[in-house]
């Protein structure tokens, strides 16, 4: 079999260029993709946390567990707020009702549930906090530790990027 002097092929040259090209932009695109997945993780993490807020808010609404009582020095008191309390530098808080709006972290209770944020997100912030809602109309009260209306989530502390779920006193949680 008679092969032409010069069949056709890539050159060694040609192959390395090529490759070398590709790894170029293979350089640019991944950082700026592993940027995008935790800006994701981050909004995923915010809608999740609003959603939990906001059946606790419901919980309140509705009445759920208000006809638990609280012994408190000897005086029994009916509960009178759903509570979710964010630990420090942790993507856990936890839901309870209490009967009062004092006191951050609540008293755990029998009818205490814990919850995370996924994707190793966490809340960083006052080493305390407490979001009080109030089972006779649904307010938001919140412990003085937080000095504004918005809770702060982040991969980790040192990252600048970050989300913030906000609320008002009278309810709106966005």
């Amino acid at each position: 079999m008679n092969l032409p002097k010069y069949s056709r092929g890539f050159t060694l040259i040609e192959i390395i260029v090529v490759v070398s090209i590709i790894a170029i932009i293979s350089g640019g695109i991944i950082p700026s993709f592993f940027g995008y997945v935790e800006n994701q993780n981050l909004k995923q993490a915010k809608e999740q946390l609003k959603s939990d807020l906001r059946t606790v808010q419901n919980r309140a609404l509705t009445g759920a567990l208000s006809d638990y009582v609280f012994d408190v020095g000897g005086a029994k008191e009916p509960a009178g707020y759903w509570v979710v309390y964010f630990q420090n530098d942790s993507g856990a808080y936890s839901t309870s009702i209490t009967s009062r709006n004092s006191g951050c972290p609540p008293s755990p209770s029998s009818n205490q549930a814990t919850y995370n944020l996924p994707n190793d997100i966490k809340y960083y912030g006052a080493s305390k906090l407490c979001l009080y809602f109030s089972i006779k109309n649904g307010d938001i009260n919140k412990s003085p530790s937080l000095a504004a209306d918005c809770i702060e989530i982040k991969t980790s502390s040192s990252s600048s990027t970050s989300e913030r779920v906000c609320f008002n006193s009278a309810g709106l949680i966005y």
